[in-house]
């Protein structure tokens, strides 16, 4: 943005199961080799080489380490230039094996795992509704907001 920023956390860090499900992987009941699939989702997050592959390229060529986990663009390269960028490194595994870039807080990945362990846990953590049971009642009360609600679309006017 090219202004100085802090973050500030305004609230005690808290974990549900939508937390814990937004960005899962899943096997289709489809899959055509469904143990291959998973033995490449455990690559994802076991295997830093793996990670780093999807997330920045290959190194030497779209990447240089400049310390353990840190990266930065080689010579005369940058983000316009560097012929792959997806810029998306949460999309892929286990985010706290991906390599940092030089201007980003080297102990990212320690204060993230600090603040995961310090989350409060709510209480219904790993449940899931399943509506199976009362698809007929949630479809009974569908119907009666739409038949007693206000419908506001009416009063807008162009």
């Amino acid at each position: 943005t090219g202004y100085p920023m802090v973050s500030v956390e305004l609230t005690k860090p808290y974990t549900t199961t939508a937390d814990t499900t937004s960005a899962m992987f899943a096997i289709t009941r489809s899959a055509r080799f469904p143990e291959k699939a998973m033995m490449l989702l455990n690559l994802l997050y076991t295997d830093p080489y793996l990670l780093n592959l999807l997330d920045w390229g290959v190194e030497g060529v779209h990447y240089i380490k400049k310390d353990n986990n840190v990266i930065e663009y080689p010579p005369g390269v940058d983000a316009k230039t560097v012929g792959y960028n997806l810029n998306q490194p949460w999309m892929f595994g286990n985010q706290l094996n991906s390599y940092l870039w030089d201007n980003e807080n080297p102990g990212l990945w320690e204060e993230y795992r600090r603040f995961n362990e310090q989350a409060d846990k709510s209480k219904a953590l790993g449940f899931v509704f399943n509506p199976g049971k009362v698809k007929a009642e949630i479809a009974a009360s569908i119907l009666v907001e739409k038949e007693f609600m206000p419908d506001f679309s009416a009063r807008c006017t162009a």
